[in-house]
């Protein structure tokens, strides 16, 4: 499919000077060695035998050809190789930061890798209150048992008041019936002897 682009005077001199120094190669060529220029740093005056242009994932830890960092295993990477007619070959690998350099796309992941750190972080905070939650529910669990504890506390207290009370009533009536005290005395202390 081929789309028409419109460029200015200035930019289509530049291009046909390029184009002249390169061979006089086809625009299209000539914005695919540009485009490669821009993504991977190289650029070869040789004409292009093949290339291949694939999207990988690292199966070893690798480099990007562009800035250095590393690809790691399992990282998803761009891989062009170009055949030159004269036999050489050039490989490049591009980490994905440098593959999606300066366009929306870039934009869209990072913006994918803040959204899953913040996720990674709202996650971290439910857990914290999932716990949270549940701990207090021990605490309310235990509250609850110690104000049924209480409770049974509170009418064991007030029924050993009313037994008391209600053996205190059968001992005054008892009083009065016998001619001696069935309550407790205190014993007396016996007279101690005076000292010579």
């Amino acid at each position: 499919m081929v789309t028409p682009i419109k460029i200015n005077e200035n930019v289509k001199e530049r291009l046909d000077r390029l184009k002249e120094r390169l061979g006089d190669i086809s625009y299209n060529d000539l914005i695919e060695r540009l485009l490669d220029y821009y993504e991977t740093g190289n650029i070869k005056d040789k004409p292009v035998k093949a290339k291949l242009d694939v999207e990988l994932v690292s199966k070893y830890e690798t480099q990007c050809s562009k800035c250095g960092g590393k690809i790691r295993v399992g990282d998803r990477f761009r891989y062009i190789k170009v055949d030159y007619e004269d036999g050489s070959k050039d490989v490049i690998r591009l980490c994905l930061d440098c593959m999606l350099d300066s366009t929306l796309l870039k934009r869209y992941y990072v913006k994918k890798r803040e959204l899953e750190v913040i996720v990674r972080e709202l996650r971290k905070e439910a857990n914290e209150l999932v716990d949270r939650v549940k701990e207090l529910e021990k605490y309310s669990d235990t509250l609850k048992i110690k104000a049924e504890v209480m409770s049974i506390m509170r009418d064991v207290k007030d029924l050993l008041t009313r037994i008391l009370e209600k053996l205190d009533t059968a001992l005054d009536k008892l009083d009065k019936l016998e001619p001696y005290s069935l309550r407790p005395q205190k014993p007396r202390e016996a007279p101690r002897a005076r000292e010579p």
